[in-house]
């Protein structure tokens, strides 16, 4: 129950104080005084409205009968319990929040003294039996009302309670309705929002409304789709299908989940999911079914997608784990190659330094044979230390290796190591720090641990400079030892911390790395460290370069077995690591006395073994250089000038291969033949540089007598190309000299004179020996030498050579200019860039060639006179060819004016005066003869008024006029004429429009006078820069030469049209012979008009769509009456409108047809009575091709027939020519 007091349903209201105030209660006194005690408990309880009084701790102290009755409460089981505990909080109840609010407002009252009121709050109240046990929802407005003593103490508290149930429901009623209709409202309108249909249907399954969005999709109304209509869209063969299971579905009145095709508005099938559920009356049975129909088109186009990708990706695995196992195995068989070339390399290793140590050992070597063994030795470890890492990590790969542990003192071994390179670091004057504990007893494999540190000391010294610093500190904690080695060197960028710690990979893997090895050193490291359970990282240091830390256990795994003894350590794994990182003395070339005038060959090679091994080798027969790197050997070579060059590929600071194409760059080296040696499998390097740089390429190792076979071989063959170039130099100075045209020589740095031959002595007037002192500055004028230099700049961009002839000015020594045309190719002479130039003396020609060009000039003046004054003559021709043909139509088109506005109107006239006589005087039958020749007078008129003026060529393209001359000679002489354009022109020109109609016309007259058939065709072209038109038939045919005659019985009159075609600086020509048909062709230059762009012929029916656009919201009206002035008076009716545009007007219904289809007008107003086609048949016409067009019906005569004619035709109006322009724009406007 809840703490707000239950009343009955009675209409008591409860009176109580303001809520500002409290009750005070102050004893009554009687008549003689005396205190008068009423019995306040009963009034309280006999009270009609429901109440009970709370004390200050809200015990219940007294309660109203009507309280009592109201909760069904009994006094004693209420008076003195906690108010909360008689009606406790219960969190099931739907009304629990009114407990809330009574303790709130009862603290309210305790707090602040004053009545404190819930306006409004609901409970469901239980019903006494029989009624049941349903809750039945009241409505309650409470107050709580304070009682003061006098010193405004509070004595109790009033809870009493009205019922407002009646006013509550009035006004939740008109607020749930109201709720409905917006609910319902925004229902709806979020089902025509959605993208997807929302259906609803009647028991019987039959559709009672469709959202917007669906009826879009199937485009039909709401209308069309109930009962069924929909299945339209559905595919024929699938409906019986369909219809079965949506019956069976209604009957079980399960859910309803549905795939199904159904036709869009384009004729295009898409994929519906249809799905809905029955709704149900409280009795259970179905009403009606609600759905909704989902356009899954798109989802499964992806699904299909998604499924061939997936497909794809599942064959691309498939493939990607073939090609990892192919990998697997391969790094498999590699590593098992890599152990088993590891293994049989140490036995003739073995081989080879056992022999070597015991020759060494046994004495008695002279210097150079001992030198070669050390070498060998020296190397041969090498190898061995190569091999050695190589099967370790091999071992490793497989987990063929572990840890060998032994009792050891750790500090002891890295001192040991440390020793080693004591001499090392003197060697380089590199500070070296050790810093151990005495002691460090450790279970560890030293052997491994040996090469860990062997490893970091070597790598540090390795890239530390001279003069660095490397330091090496050992220490424990926490049941680890910690190794840390650091240097002074380069250091590792972070990004490459984790990666030297890969096998084979090194920070510097190019042609030019300053240091040698296999990339194993620190990936061994790792290895082993991490075989003991450790790990291995690297930082910078704090004073530059980097510091390699090592932490490993001091104690090995629990349950391995540990030696007791450590062993020997590996003394000849020590002395290779410190033999590799000895400085070796620099090599020295052999000197003989005998060889000095022998070839000098350069040794470019960073080896110190191997650059004296092969400079021994060739100091036997030759001088010889050597250098250490690329950056060296290039130097020296600049400086000696060797006669070959023998170089490595990888070496520091510069590689071979660049050291090769920077010298290729100085042409002095041009000859100079270079071997170059590699270690490294480089196809694809190797024929790059046998192509464009070297002579040679040999693989190490080699043979030294292959090695001094191929040197001697280059050495010969270039001293044969220097004594053909001696000979060939010797040559060309004899040629030089005896040539009969000035000949020099030229530095092109400089631009000193470096050789003249005679000629030039005796032309110039110089002796030898001052042109030898000059420059061409002193021969050349200022600008012509700056004319020079500047190709000379251009034609040596990108090392070419220059090469090329200039005509130029020269100044003798007397000061006198001569014009001279010099021939310059670049040679090389003598080390420097030079030219060889011969001079012509081309004076006189200059003269007689500036005499020519000067007639010339003068000629070309009088041709450009005479050309312009036969142009303009042209033009003026033309221009009265146009104005001819202008003046031509104008005629034309007044006489067809007269015959229309005037005769045709007489006759008319004359016809109705005749009527009207014949009305009143019937007995005449002469009449009726006369009116029928009148009749055929205004018919023959207006033919002849078409023919000679046709309004349609003024109004239309060229295309649509050429159309209308096909009909006419159909109608007129039941000659078929075909007119093909691949696209059409709307000629700007209206003279050349009408000419090529015209000639057209005289082309069609002429075939059907001489050709004798009845069908023709018309051909329309264009080109960039030409329009054509040809007349073509089947016919007769005729012999070309006649068209000459000017005899228009022979001619044809296709002179005239050849002379008029020529105006336009046009041609005619003609393919014709009896028998076999002709051909005529017209062609006329763009150039002589302005045409718009082509547009393809199947466009032009959508010109009526772009013209809506262009004209927006605006009425577009076309104007059809047979009289001139009557459409001129219509016009100036609503020529002032500002939303009516004026499109179009048309004497008659054809020429209305023919322009409504174009035009695409919004409103025609058609004449009833026309020529030819009278305004009913236009209308039904134009209504039936073009169905948004409003037609609105004119007449002079209100004839009910001829409106309900014109109504019935399609026209949506009809307005008397009597009526005002105010009828007109209404039945303009649609209103």
């Amino acid at each position: 129950m809840l703490a707000v007091v239950q009343a009955t349903r009675g209409r008591e209201r409860l009176h109580s104080q303001p809520a500002h105030k409290g009750t005070v209660l102050e004893p009554a006194m009687s008549e003689n005084g005396r205190r008068v005690e009423p019995d306040f408990k009963t009034l309280f309880e006999r009270a009609p409205s429901p109440s009970v009084a709370l004390d200050p701790e809200l015990r219940v102290i007294a309660a109203s009968d009507a309280y009592l009755q109201a909760t069904r409460i009994n006094r004693h089981d209420i008076i003195g319990r906690p108010f909360f505990e008689v009606f406790p909080h219960n969190p099931e109840n739907p009304f629990r929040d009114a407990t809330h609010k009574i303790r709130v407002s009862l603290n309210r009252v305790l707090q602040n003294h004053a009545a404190d009121q819930i306006v409004v709050q609901r409970y469901g109240l239980g019903r006494p039996e029989p009624e049941g046990d349903r809750s039945e929802v009241l409505y309650w407005r409470s107050i709580n009302s304070p009682v003061l003593d006098p010193e405004g103490s509070l004595i109790c508290i009033i809870h009493g309670v009205e019922e407002i149930t009646d006013q509550q429901i009035d006004d939740s009623e008109n607020v749930e309705l109201q709720r409905l209709r917006d609910s319902e409202k925004i229902y709806r309108t979020i089902g025509e929002l959605i993208p997807y249909g929302i259906w609803i249907t009647d028991r019987e399954g039959g559709v009672t409304y469709l959202s917007q969005s669906f009826l879009d999709l199937v485009g039909m109304t709401l209308e069309e789709v109930k009962e069924f209509g929909w299945l339209d869209r559905y595919p024929p063969e699938r409906i019986q299908q369909f219809l079965a299971d949506w019956k069976k579905t209604l009957e079980s009145g399960r859910f309803w989940d549905y795939e199904h095709p159904i036709r869009d508005k384009n004729g295009v099938y898409q994929v519906i999911l249809s799905r809905g559920v029955p709704f149900r009356d409280d009795e259970g049975r179905i009403t009606s079914w609600v759905g909704i129909n989902l356009d899954i088109s798109q989802l499964k186009q992806t699904q299909e997608e998604l499924r061939k990708a997936r497909e794809e990706l599942e064959l691309k695995i498939v493939e990607l784990n073939k090609a990892k196992e192919t990998a697997e195995a391969a790094n498999k068989t590699k590593d098992m190659l890599f152990a088993t070339i590891s293994h049989e390399l140490r036995t003739p290793l073995a081989l080879i330094l056992g022999p070597v140590q015991k020759r060494l050992a046994a004495g008695g070597l002279d210097e150079e044979e001992r030198r070669d063994l050390l070498v060998v030795q020296r190397n041969a470890r090498t190898l061995l230390k190569h091999v050695n890492d190589l099967l370790d990590l091999s071992k490793l790969q497989v987990g063929q290796m572990a840890a060998d542990y032994a009792k050891v003192d750790l500090a002891w071994i890295v001192r040991v190591v440390g020793s080693l390179f004591e001499s090392i670091a003197e060697e380089r004057r590199i500070g070296f720090t050790l810093k151990t504990p005495p002691e460090l007893r450790a279970e560890l494999d030293p052997d491994k641990v040996q090469r860990v540190i062997l490893n970091l000391l070597s790598n540090a010294f390795k890239f530390t400079p001279l003069g660095g610093r490397v330091v090496v500190r050992l220490r424990s904690g926490d049941g680890k030892a910690l190794l840390e080695v650091g240097d002074s060197g380069p250091g590792i960028p972070e990004s490459q911390r984790e990666a030297i710690f890969e096998r084979f990979r090194q920070l510097d893997p190019g042609a030019t790395r300053r240091f040698g090895g296999t990339g194993l050193g620190l990936s061994i490291v790792k290895e082993f460290v991490q075989l003991h359970g450790g790990h291995v990282r690297v930082d910078s240091a704090p004073s530059g370069g980097a510091i390699f830390a090592v932490e490993l256990p001091l104690r090995a795994p629990h349950g391995t077995h540990i030696r007791t003894g450590a062993g020997e350590l590996d003394s000849e794994m020590r002395r290779q690591a410190v033999d590799d990182l000895r400085l070796h003395p620099r090599g020295t070339a052999p000197v003989l006395d005998s060889l000095a005038n022998s070839p000098l060959v350069l040794v470019v090679e960073d080896n110190p073994d191997m650059n004296t091994y092969i400079a021994e080798a060739l100091g036997k027969h030759y001088r010889v250089a050597i250098a250490e790197n690329g950056k060296e050997g290039l130097a020296m070579a600049l400086e000696q000038r060797p006669d070959l060059i023998v170089s490595d590929i990888m070496m520091p600071e510069m590689s071979g291969d660049q050291m090769v194409r920077e010298l290729r760059r100085h042409r002095e080296f041009d000859l100079t033949p270079i071997v170059l040696l590699s270690a490294k499998a480089d196809e694809q390097l190797r024929e790059s540089l046998l192509r464009d740089a070297v002579q040679d390429y040999i693989y190490k190792p080699f043979s030294t007598t292959d090695l001094l076979a191929r040197v001697s071989r280059l050495i010969s063959e270039r001293k044969r190309e220097v004594e053909t170039l001696q000979r060939s130099e010797e040559h060309y100075r004899v040629l030089f000299q005896k040539s009969p045209f000035p000949t020099w020589t030229i530095d092109l740095e400089t631009y000193a004179i470096l050789e003249v031959n005679d000629a030039a002595v005796e032309h110039y007037g110089y002796s030898r020996e001052e042109f030898l002192q000059m420059t061409l500055t002193e021969i050349r004028t200022p600008e012509e030498f700056e004319k020079f230099k500047q190709w000379v700049k251009t034609c040596g961009e990108g090392g070419k050579k220059c090469e090329g002839r200039m005509l130029t000015k020269h100044r003798k020594k007397n000061n006198e200019l001569i014009d001279v045309e010099v021939q310059y190719i670049e040679i090389g002479y003598k080390g420097r860039r030079t030219a060889y130039g011969t001079v012509i003396d081309v004076t006189e020609r200059e003269r007689a060639q500036k005499l020519m060009r000067d007639l010339n000039a003068i000629l070309e003046q009088k041709v450009s006179e005479r050309t312009e004054l036969a142009e303009a003559r042209a033009r003026q021709l033309q221009a009265l060819a146009v104005e001819l043909i202008e003046a031509e139509e104008r005629e034309r088109q007044r006489i067809s004016t007269l015959l229309h506005e005037d005769l045709q109107q007489i006759l008319a006239a004359a016809r109705f005066q005749l009527k009207a006589i014949y009305a009143k005087m019937p007995q005449l039958d002469e009449l009726s003869d006369i009116e029928r020749m009148l009749s055929d007078s205004i018919g023959k008129s207006r033919r002849l008024s078409h023919e000679t003026g046709p309004t349609i060529l003024h109004h239309m393209r060229l295309i649509e006029a050429l159309q209308w001359l096909s009909r006419h000679m159909y109608e007129r002489f039941g000659l078929v004429v075909r007119i093909h354009a691949e696209k059409v022109l709307e000629l700007e020109s209206t003279p050349l429009k009408i000419f090529i109609f015209r000639a057209v016309q005289e082309l069609l007259f002429n075939v059907i006078k001489h050709g004798g058939v009845r069908s023709a065709n018309v051909q329309l072209t264009s080109s960039d820069d030409n329009f054509s038109v040809t007349v073509s038939d089947q016919g007769r045919g005729f012999e070309p030469a006649i068209v000459e005659s000017s005899d228009p019985k022979t001619g044809l009159g296709l002179l005239s049209l050849r002379e008029r075609t020529s105006y336009f600086r046009g041609n005619l020509s003609i393919e014709s012979a009896p028998g076999r048909g002709s051909k005529i062709r017209i062609n006329v230059p763009f150039s002589a008009f302005e045409a718009r762009p082509s547009v393809d012929e199947h466009q032009l029916a959508s010109r009526g769509d772009a013209s809506d656009k262009l004209q927006g919201e605006v009425i577009k009206v076309m104007f059809v009456d047979d009289h001139k002035v009557m459409r001129q008076g219509l016009i100036k009716l609503i020529s002032g409108v500002p939303d009516i545009s004026i499109v179009g007007e048309a004497a008659d219904g054809r020429e209305a047809l023919e322009l409504a289809r174009y035009l695409k007008p919004d409103v025609v107003v058609m004449d009833i009575s026309m020529p030819g086609m009278d305004g009913i048949e236009a209308t039904r016409r134009i209504k039936a091709e073009i169905n948004d067009v409003r037609v609105i019906g004119l007449s002079m005569h209100g004839d009910e027939h001829l409106l309900r004619a014109m109504i019935n035709a399609g026209a949506e109006a009809f307005v008397s020519k009597t009526a005002s322009s105010a009828e007109l724009l209404k039945s303009i406007y649609g209103k």
